[in-house]
């Protein structure tokens, strides 16, 4: 169906311009036409010597911006944007600064006689005030052509004449004045009349001379719509819509608080092992053994030397634990299940009183010092007491071969008495060299079970060392297994991360949700807002520039759920972890890490930005001129 027949018009700058013709006939068709909105027709539109229809989508949003000036019935002003920020739209696609941007759209506002209404909203203003705000809005960027599309079919008389003496006003400036009316009172006020009829020009009439024409009307450098200007359009939309955005915001942070406190918890859960292991433990000693653990070989020379020659190992010792033991002190016996040799993962604060066992020495637990003097158990330290241990050789108890259970006996000078919490993990502690010299005087075969290995530097390079000592292999097969408070962390530190990990997963969908609510949101937004994005198109902006405007508002809502979030996140760690320090637990359980808010923040924009694709394209994609008549 062609809308517009045989059309051949040459317009000149200094001429106002009325194309007069009843509706349907083709005007506004005509002006989007002239206007780069409609790119649909055969023919040719030649602007400044250059024909429209070579120009690209982006050449054409740069046409707008630099030549042309829109005035329409229905105003299409932007409702969340004052008078004085409607003006300003046009302006921020310029290469003016604030300052000059600013100055200019007040000048504009006085000179339609707004100078006293800069502030006010559209809905706060007259329609003659909002049409005038429309035409300093198609000024502000200096343009050559201003096309006004029914300018005054919502106004009564005296606001008509006021548009129209600035109209005239305009043309006088040499800028060529388009105006499409019905109203022949309103097509006089012109200097040439353009009547059309079906698609067709019936006649073209001078009614008097136009203005002068003063040359290059635009001195400003045109540009795709400012990211400053984005965010604050889309702020101010936030904020007309608090409702369904504030719904989004609380329900996109609750899964974000969820998710923080999982991972704080899993930061401070560990942070507690580890302290608790670590007290009671030292990380710098590890146990070593054989891989296998049905291995009954007792450990050799040549199982020290390879290990002390790893690089970060400090020393090594032979261990041995014996089983059933007795001691005997004043006509007093005690008994205990087993005596150990691992002195150097004794801490100084596993003894209680006395000090660690040298030679010929043993440290007991203080319940072996109540049952050999239950009124003063500490009268024991520095006295001699016999003992007696039972030795088992791991291999003829494997192979049920052992009939008899060796004994070691020695007397042995008691070094001190250990704490509860030690007596716990280690028992009755004496040196591997005792034990050795107590099975020799017995005439008892000693093999040493295990060995004790020092590690160097922190805890960082004791980890390194020892998965040098598992690496080590024997026909390639690894010999030895490592058990050391490290290692112990290691695996409950997987454990945590498994569960933290799920924890997440649960409180993720709740992220998911979040989205898909962004995305309704979204949708919805673009519905709300199509006349603006039909308004920022005419003006000059790219489908670049809306696409942004709704990325922006996803952006936006992540960056406020985000924030509120943190505030609600680190609130709840005080609070749990005020608790939880009056507790036996005595720790912050909650350890909310810096790097992780980041990484939350960082996660929610860009599932926020992924969110934001579908619709902010699908409002790129919309034709301006079906926003605008919407």
């Amino acid at each position: 169906m062609h809308v517009l027949k045989g059309i051949n018009l040459k317009f000149h700058l200094g001429e106002f311009v009325s194309i007069l013709g009843e509706s349907g006939v083709g005007k506004s068709t005509l002006m989007d036409i002239i206007g780069g909105l409609d790119s649909h027709y055969k023919g040719e539109v030649v602007v400044n010597g250059k024909s429209l229809k070579s120009y690209t989508s982006k050449q054409l949003d740069q046409y707008r911006r630099h030549n042309i000036g829109f005035v329409f019935q229905s105003f299409h002003l932007i409702g969340h944007l004052t008078a004085l920020g409607n003006v300003l739209v046009p302006l921020d696609m310029t290469n003016l600064s604030k300052k000059q941007r600013v100055e200019r759209a007040k000048h504009l506002l006085k000179t339609v006689g707004l100078g006293d209404q800069m502030k006010k909203y559209p809905s706060e203003l007259s329609g003659g005030q909002r049409q005038r705000v429309s035409i300093a809005r198609a000024l502000a960027t200096d343009p050559q052509i201003l096309i006004a599309d029914e300018p005054t079919g919502a106004l009564d008389q005296k606001n008509t004449d006021e548009v129209l003496r600035i109209l005239d006003k305009i043309a006088q400036s040499g800028k060529l004045v388009l105006t499409v009316t019905h109203s022949q009172r309103v097509a006089e006020y012109g200097t040439r009349i353009v009547h059309l009829s079906n698609g067709e020009i019936d006649q073209d009439k001078k009614l008097r001379d136009g203005y002068q024409a003063k040359g290059q009307a635009s001195t400003f450098h045109s540009q795709p719509l400012r990211a400053g200007s984005l965010w604050r359009m889309t702020a101010d939309n936030i904020k007309r819509n608090k409702g369904q955005n504030i719904l989004t915001i609380i329900g996109a942070a609750i899964g974000l608080v969820a998710i923080i406190l999982i991972l704080g918890l899993g930061v401070g859960t560990k942070g507690y092992v580890s302290q608790q292991i670590t007290s009671q433990v030292k990380p710098t000693v590890a146990m070593i053994q054989h891989h296998n653990q049905n291995d009954t070989q007792p450990m050799k020379a040549h199982d020290l030397k390879r290990v002390n020659d790893v690089k970060g190992v400090k020393s090594v010792d032979y261990g041995l634990d014996t089983s059933k033991t007795q001691f005997r002190y004043n006509k007093k016996n005690a008994n205990t299940d087993s005596l150990s040799s691992a002195v150097a993962l004794l801490k100084s604060k596993d003894i209680k009183k006395g000090a660690a066992p040298g030679k010929n020495e043993i440290l007991i637990t203080p319940d072996i010092a109540k049952q050999l003097d239950k009124k003063h158990p500490n009268s024991v330290i520095g006295k001699k007491i016999k003992v007696s241990s039972s030795i088992t050789d791991p291999a003829q108890s494997a192979n049920k071969k052992q009939l008899s259970v060796p004994m070691i006996k020695g007397n042995l000078k008691v070094s001190g008495i250990m704490t509860d919490a030690a007596a716990n993990n280690d028992g009755n502690t004496v040196a591997y060299s005792t034990i050795k010299s107590m099975a020799k005087k017995s005439h008892v075969k000693a093999e040493p079970q295990y060995l004790i290995a020092k590690f160097k530097g922190n805890v960082a390079q004791n980890n390194v060392a020892q998965q040098r000592v598992r690496d080590l292999t024997k026909k390639g097969k690894t010999q030895y297994r490592v058990v050391s408070a490290s290692s112990m962390l290691s695996k409950i530190s997987l454990y945590v991360h498994i569960i933290t990990g799920v924890l997440m997963a649960i409180a993720a969908v709740s992220l998911l949700v979040a989205a898909v609510m962004i995305v309704a949101i979204l949708y919805i937004s673009v519905n709300e807002r199509t006349r603006e994005i039909g308004i920022l198109r005419a003006l000059g902006a790219s489908k670049k520039n809306v696409r942004h405007l709704f990325l922006d508002q996803a952006l936006l809502l992540g960056i406020i759920s985000s924030v509120l979030a943190t505030i609600v996140s680190y609130l709840g760690e005080l609070l749990i972890n005020h608790f939880t320090l009056a507790s036996s637990m005595n720790f912050n359980i909650l350890q909310i890490m810096p790097h992780q808010i980041v990484i939350v923040f960082i996660i929610t924009l860009i599932i926020n930005a992924i969110a934001s694709v579908m619709p902010s394209w699908r409002a790129s994609r919309l034709d301006p001129i079906k926003c605008l008549n919407k």
